[in-house]
């Protein structure tokens, strides 16, 4: 780790003394490395320049995102994965819920019961909050008993505002497409958004890594979601269009990003 003055603020990739990277259309693409991934990964190993993963998946744990990489050449150590489940938790147990609603999938629900957060019926009265999340079997029927929920006064909070998300075969509903739903229904935004554009995937990271924020850089492939989450935590930011941003945007968002390449391989020559 580098030795920096107390109130020094990264103006640079060189100077970041950690990087955070995304993952889908930053790292891979569908089960498929992307261009300068595993050369980009050497590089910070290289330099002793620590790296984590932060990912808005609430399909898989830590342990099985870190492994699923691993298979695909890259070196993540499991300790050094951060997701929108891990912030979510993290929340949870901050407020001291013990018991919520989900609208998400049973793979979420399965991975939050087994940290000890029991995920209850949709519409349970006993509940002590709401968890809003992708659902690809969502219904209007859990919609409905959601919105009354929220309405009766249960508080929620959404893993992500992503409106769409991106896969093989083409976009999907996202979560921030369920919010808006919500929020039109009842007029009531969620207490606390935990994944990305969050500041608080950032902040978990900072306290694991002991390096202050304004010392940290994140390169990731989204406008709305990693620039915009950057650009909230002050952190340097670097946009890759391997993803779903084009250079147009990117010149012309109001979350401009400090740089802008190809992909993560062009980072390499920036970084010492």
């Amino acid at each position: 780790m580098l030795t920096t003055p107390r109130k020094f603020t990264a103006t640079n990739l060189k100077e970041c003394e950690v990087i955070l990277l995304d993952v889908g259309g930053t790292l891979k693409k569908g089960n498929q490395l992307l261009p300068g991934a595993v050369d980009l990964i050497q590089e910070l190993i290289r330099l002793r320049k620590p790296y984590y993963i932060v990912s808005n998946t609430t399909e898989v744990s830590e342990l099985q995102l870190a492994e699923e990489l691993r298979e695909l050449g890259l070196h993540v150590k499991d300790e050094h994965v951060f997701t929108a489940n891990t912030a979510t938790l993290h929340y949870c147990k901050k407020k001291e819920w013990k018991r919520v609603t989900l609208l998400g999938t049973k793979k979420q629900a399965a991975l939050y019961n087994e940290q000890g957060l029991e995920v209850m019926p949709i519409g349970d009265s006993t509940a002590d909050g709401i968890i809003v999340s992708q659902d690809p079997t969502l219904t209007y029927e859990a919609l409905t008993a959601i919105t009354r929920q929220i309405a009766n006064g249960t508080p929620y909070i959404a893993t992500n505002t992503d409106p769409l998300s991106f896969g093989e075969n083409g976009p999907s509903p996202d979560t921030g497409a369920t919010i808006g739903f919500i929020g039109v229904a009842t007029g009531v935004e969620p207490q606390a958004v935990t994944g990305k554009p969050s500041s608080l995937l950032v902040e978990l990271v900072a306290e694991h890594a002991e390096v202050p924020v304004r010392r940290m850089g994140m390169i990731g492939d989204q406008l709305n979601v990693d620039i915009k989450m950057a650009h909230r935590s002050g952190l340097v930011s670097a946009l890759v269009l391997s993803g779903n941003s084009t250079h147009s945007e990117a010149e012309s968002s109001k979350y401009r990003p400090d740089y802008i390449v190809e992909d993560v391989g062009r980072l390499i020559p920036l970084l010492s």
